[in-house]
């Protein structure tokens, strides 16, 4: 895969749908709901967001679904575009990510899900109001709150009389124990705090952060062994009451920041340059920086639409649901695998990538990121198949051409802001 005329990383732009030419979906994610994507005019589609988004975000690499959510979120907050991708990437890791995991054409598995770091202008809001994606996700969490509750209740009867059975020579299934879910962790939680949340409710959860003094005082982003083996989603230890260890199987995190340049210099001061190219987060991350909008203020919420994202949401709410049900019952994750055209295009481009990792090179400044940007694509392109027109186990060429524009947009980000100057 070579650079295109642009200089930017990516697929063709003609390879990837917009919404003017995509077609409903005739099944996948969300499918009992139904699409409300509707046809809706290209040209009105570009002049609404082409003068707010001067760093060319590549909407366009999205399903159809989530092109016309981020449009609706944009009308209605005139937020940045990147941040608001960033909002649809992390509700769709929070709710994918305990359901699906990724194997490469290299036959290496890894989680699907996303650590994202968007740094906004000055004047510019930091969060997504919660209501258009996030709000479905705590509903459906507490719904299934309440249902481990009610089964915690009746657990100690049902474990007593299985070990009577046992006793009496019956085989009989062994009760597992509830599971209390535990979408979130607060922004004030620490690195021990997050282990030991892991350890005592479900093993995927994720973390926001978009409040500096929050940021500051957590000490979360300064403990890399932590933030890596989460990742990686490896064994975690977490140290229980006296000296018994807990052990948190194949965990999976989420972990969305957003911050003012003035957060970011502190940080990247705080961490070190090496750090935070090499051993730290910010390699892990899909990374954005936006120029201030100077937008025109929020429309008013009524008069505006939300179907795309009141169906974005609701389909994202019924998969974490999936997700929850395949965990309490004991089934892992399911394993998604690259069709023979995508296995393809990401093979080019971890090619070209590591060409241009060459001391001289573009990406020879920032090869802490370059290098896991292969490992991004295959995180992307797990999540989008979601969408796919059929629901399959692999994942569709034009699905990896999707990942591969947002990764390539990410890579040339990092590259220009982060990277060492041309010369």
């Amino acid at each position: 895969m070579n650079l295109n005329p642009s200089g930017r990383f990516g697929a063709p732009r003609n390879a990837i749908d917009h919404p003017s030419t995509s077609a409903r979906p005739q099944s996948g994610l969300g499918g009992r709901h139904g699409s409300p994507v509707e046809r809706f005019e290209q040209a009105e589609f570009s002049r609404l967001l082409a003068a707010h988004n001067p760093q060319g975000y590549p909407v366009r690499a999205f399903p159809a679904e989530m092109q016309a959510a981020i449009l609706e979120i944009w009308t209605h907050t005139h937020a940045p575009v990147p941040l608001i991708g960033a909002h649809v990437l992390n509700a769709l890791s929070l709710a994918l990510q305990a359901g699906i995991q990724v194997e490469s054409p290299l036959q290496r598995v890894f989680p699907c899900s996303l650590y994202l770091l968007t740094v906004v202008g000055p004047g510019d809001c930091l969060s997504i109001d919660d209501r258009f994606l996030m709000k479905a996700l705590r509903d459906k969490r507490d719904e299934l709150a309440e249902v481990a509750q009610i089964e915690s209740s009746s657990y100690a009867d049902r474990r007593q009389l299985w070990e009577a059975d046992t006793r009496a020579g019956h085989d009989a299934p062994e009760p597992l124990q509830p599971v209390s879910p535990h979408l979130f962790f607060s922004n004030q939680s620490t690195a021990a705090g997050i282990r030991d949340g892991l350890s005592r409710h479900s093993p995927f959860c994720g973390l926001h952060i978009d409040d500096a003094q929050a940021l500051a005082q957590s000490g979360v982003l300064r403990d890399p062994v932590l933030l890596n083996d989460l990742w990686d989603g490896v064994t975690l230890r977490a140290q229980a009451s006296g000296s018994d260890v807990r052990r948190v199987q194949a965990p999976r995190f989420t972990l969305s920041l957003a911050m003012t340049n003035e957060s970011f210099g502190s940080l990247w001061e705080d961490l070190g340059a090496e750090h935070a190219h090499n051993v730290g987060v910010l390699p892990r991350c899909l990374v954005a920086f936006t120029p201030p909008t100077f937008s025109l203020p929020p429309a008013a919420h009524d008069a505006l639409s939300t179907h795309a994202t009141t169906w974005l949401s609701a389909a994202l709410a019924e998969r974490l649901e999936a997700s929850w049900e395949e965990l309490v019952e004991g089934f892992g994750p399911r394993v998604v695998r690259c069709a023979a055209p995508a296995a393809k295009a990401w093979s080019d481009f971890c090619r070209e990538v590591e060409r241009l990792q060459s001391v001289d090179g573009p990406c020879g400044s920032i090869r802490g990121f370059a290098s896991r940007a292969p490992e991004h694509v295959l995180r992307l392109a797990a999540l989008l198949g979601q969408f796919q027109p059929c629901q399959s186990a692999e994942i569709e060429h034009k699905t990896m051409l999707r990942a591969l524009a947002l990764v390539g947009w990410y890579l040339d980000t990092y590259r220009q802001v982060l990277g060492r100057p041309s010369v």
